[in-house]
């Protein structure tokens, strides 16, 4: 089996991952192969199954490899049985994904637990944002973003591009903040983003009586 997969984001690592079911009770197993390799034919990565165990009940088994694709912008996947002719050696395939893997993000708001902040009254100093982002990229490049309509849309903050951000008071309302991580030289493809889960601010009236 053989897939081309373009369009991919530079420094970004990408997972395949497949199960495999041995359909026979007996005879010669079979033992897969799977590799990624750049349009050129030059391997990334590869990862061998080893033979797949006969069992009295149908069972799958899940296997994955993932490789760093570094400046590549398309790779080909390959799936090979190196088992031998003979009684058996027959299997199912299914599931196969490719997908990329981000790092984690988490964030915090400074004094405030739970990544909501609540505010009862007119918000009339500053709220810091903090993140930690798990190791991925070589470089990261960061966004900020905000959105009031819950999520519905989202709009980046000039300027706000590094780990951490300062929120400037806003009049009432609900606001929700998030982190966008991208690799360095992904052109600004929103396909090469990782987003973290948003940061809640309600700012509320002030009590009245």
């Amino acid at each position: 089996y053989i897939k081309t997969i373009s369009g991919l984001c530079a420094d970004t690592t990408y997972e395949v991952s497949f199960s495999i079911l041995n359909i026979h009770k007996y005879g010669i197993l079979p033992n897969i192969t799977v590799m990624i390799e750049d349009l050129s034919g030059n391997l990334l990565s590869t990862y061998n199954t080893g033979p797949i165990p006969l069992s009295a009940t149908p069972t799958w088994i899940t296997y994955s490899v993932a490789a760093n694709v570094g400046t590549n912008t398309g790779v080909k996947f390959r799936l090979r049985n190196n088992a031998p002719g003979g009684i058996g050696n027959d299997f199912a395939l299914d599931d196969i994904m490719f997908r990329p893997i981000g790092p984690s993000i988490s964030l915090d708001v400074t004094s405030f637990v739970g990544g909501v902040a609540n505010i009862t009254t007119a918000l009339t100093s500053n709220l810091e944002f903090t993140s930690v982002v798990g190791s991925c990229y070589t470089t990261n490049v960061y966004q900020w973003q905000v959105s009031n309509n819950n999520g519905v849309t989202w709009t980046d903050i000039a300027g706000a591009n590094n780990g951490n951000y300062t929120r400037v008071p806003t009049g009432v309302g609900t606001y929700l903040y998030r982190l966008l991580i991208s690799p360095l030289g992904s052109g600004g493809n929103v396909n090469c983003r990782v987003n973290s889960d948003p940061i809640t601010v309600n700012v509320g009236l002030p009590p009245t009586g």
